[in-house]
């Protein structure tokens, strides 16, 4: 199955979501961590990137609060990637 496959499952659509996916790989890369598709932390934090934009998109005029949290976790999976792959 196709990384973008994986994302759409993942989020339970079959929107396209290639879009979503770049700027998720690109904010990655932007944070030290290189594209490893292959790597099961690195497919996981993009996966919640994406799922947390898409749920996110339309924004919910009963909701205030003009930020939406990152996932829960995130922010680990994303150090833990940095560390291996020697970003300090």
């Amino acid at each position: 199955m196709a990384f973008a496959d994986d994302v759409k499952t993942y989020c339970n659509t079959d929107d396209d979501l290639s879009s979503y996916i770049g700027a998720a790989e690109a904010s990655l890369l932007t944070a030290g961590v290189a594209k490893a598709e292959d790597n099961p932390l690195y497919a996981l934090a993009v996966k919640m990137m994406v799922s947390c934009w898409y749920d996110n998109r339309v924004p919910d005029p009963a909701n205030k609060a003009v930020n939406v949290p990152q996932p829960y976790g995130l922010a680990g999976i994303i150090l833990q990637l940095q560390m291996s792959q020697g970003v300090s």
